[in-house]
């Protein structure tokens, strides 16, 4: 093997594992965040793609709003107010800002919400099948109304967050920001794969016109335009090194010949 085909070799292996790595970590990515961001997208989106609402980013949304319905007692905010007893003295006393009823039933229903979101989703999914209707499978969803983009949606988030913090239910307020966070890492990586797949075509479409004109006009490597440039030099002296014997025989052949023999070559005795 030359040294020009190990280096090609070792570079094609080197992004073949890049790849590799990118997509095991876009899937670990994907498969902690997404739970997290469909917690609020279920509030503004419809019809999402039957692997991007699927039944594990349910059942993890539901443990996360479990856990923090559960939690949410410890988790209330608290104030020290002064109450004065039968004695006339005053003794400071730990309380709720608001009762934590009120950070149970936030919970409960964020749950139904989600629980009837999914539910929807899945009949939408079978009717789908049903009728015929073609609709991606990683698509994020569509808006439930006109004029709900993705800016005002990470905009409510924001504020529902907020005020989560203000009104002392801070567990809340961290779900809120956690699946804002979650969901618009998730949409600019869904908008960059969807990028570069474009990029992809559109770079193999002038490679593809650019080799074509190489075959047609007989092209050096050097003189192909669309490539990386400048070429590099061992590029060179390994298409000058592999096509040598190509061009010395060419060279033999276009000489005239004399008595049956090519000038150049000689007879072997025994042939």
């Amino acid at each position: 093997m030359s040294t020009f085909d190990g280096l090609e070799r070792g570079f094609s292996d080197g992004m073949a594992i890049g790849r590799r790595v990118g997509d095991v970590l876009t899937y670990a990515f994907q498969i902690l965040s997404r739970p997290l961001a469909l917690l609020t997208q279920v509030f503004y989106r419809k019809d999402m793609g039957e692997r991007y609402f699927t039944p594990i980013g349910f059942f993890w949304g539901l443990a996360l709003l479990g856990l923090a319905t559960f939690g949410s007692r410890y988790l209330l905010s608290t104030t020290t107010v002064g109450v004065r007893t039968q004695w006339g003295g005053v003794v400071p006393e730990t309380q709720y800002v608001l009762s934590p009823l009120i950070g149970y039933g936030v919970g409960v229903a964020w749950i139904a919400v989600l629980a009837v979101a999914y539910s929807r989703h899945t009949v939408s999914v079978r009717a789908r099948y049903t009728s015929g209707e073609r609709w991606h499978s990683r698509t994020a969803g569509v808006p439930r109304m006109p004029g709900l983009i993705d800016p005002v949606q990470y905009a409510v988030t924001g504020v529902l967050a907020a005020a989560c913090f203000y009104f002392g239910l801070p567990g809340y307020g961290a779900l809120f920001a956690a699946s804002l966070v979650a969901g618009m890492g998730a949409d600019q990586m869904a908008r960059l794969r969807f990028w570069s797949l474009v990029l992809d075509q559109v770079d193999a479409r002038i490679e593809a016109e650019n080799l074509g004109k190489a075959v047609a006009q007989r092209l050096a490597p050097a003189s192909v335009e669309g490539l990386e440039a400048p070429v590099p030099g061992y590029v060179s002296e390994e298409w000058r090194r592999r096509n040598a014997p190509v061009r010395e025989a060419a060279e033999v052949l276009a000489e005239p010949k004399s008595n049956g023999l090519v000038p150049g070559l000689t007879r072997t005795s025994g042939v």
